[in-house]
């Protein structure tokens, strides 16, 4: 029998922030079959109350280059003008 994934999510803490931009925890989350990923912050409130900022994003999918082609070098003959 496989788990089901299907709205369930997970958090972990990021070990390696860099910046504060940076979130204190990343991780994913499944809404109706559709994969995001989910990034939080830990804040604190004017009252002085910790909180978690979230946000919700589609996940990041790696692109190929594409290669250009190479240019073929020309004389300055062959140039109209």
């Amino acid at each position: 029998m496989e788990y089901d994934n299907n709205n369930r999510g997970m958090l972990m803490r990021a070990r390696d922030k860099q910046t504060e931009k940076h979130p204190d925890y990343f991780g994913s989350l499944n809404v109706n079959g559709v994969d995001f990923e989910l990034s939080g912050w830990i804040k604190v409130s004017k009252a002085g109350n910790k909180y978690m900022s979230l946000t919700i994003k589609p996940p990041f999918k790696k692109t190929t280059k594409v290669a250009t082609p190479a240019v073929e070098p020309f004389e300055d003959d062959e140039v109209p003008f």
